[in-house]
């Protein structure tokens, strides 16, 4: 699953396997689809060092 519904006044915790191999540092971004929630900030960029 790589969705998950956060309803107001709720919270979530998602945890992500990067067991695949790394060649370098890897960024990815998580975000919402909703073009007004992203841009209230509900989108991040994040780095998994190798």
């Amino acid at each position: 699953m790589d969705t998950v519904h956060v309803w107001p006044g709720e919270s979530a915790r998602v945890a992500i396997d990067f067991a695949h191999p790394l060649v370098g540092d890897q960024d990815y971004v998580f975000h919402c689809h909703s073009l007004e929630h992203a841009e209230a900030g509900m989108v991040l960029r994040f780095t998994v060092k190798a």
